[in-house]
């Protein structure tokens, strides 16, 4: 490569860097676009820590391997042992 070649190609280079570097300044602050469930949860001000950690799955290995996994059973009902109220009437 002679001198001329060399000056080029560092043009090239530093051209490439200034492009990159104002790219990622311009997506620096960028955020996702919300979902409409998020929109209107914000609307009702109704955002719990479980709705978030309940988003839309993106494909990642983590979130298949929780989708995978057994879900604990829900809790039984609650029962009484306490006998029925009755107004004494027969």
């Amino acid at each position: 490569m002679d001198k001329a070649q060399r000056a080029a190609h560092k043009a090239d280079q530093d051209r490439i860097a200034a492009e990159n570097e104002a790219q990622l300044a311009r997506t620096e602050n960028v955020q996702p676009t919300p979902t409409q469930e998020e929109n209107d949860r914000a609307k009702l001000g109704n955002i719990s820590a479980d709705a978030l950690d309940d988003k839309e799955a993106d494909g990642s290995e983590e979130q298949a391997a929780a989708a995978e996994a057994p879900k604990a059973p829900a809790p039984a009902a609650a029962s009484s042992s306490t006998p029925a109220k009755t107004d004494g009437k027969s």
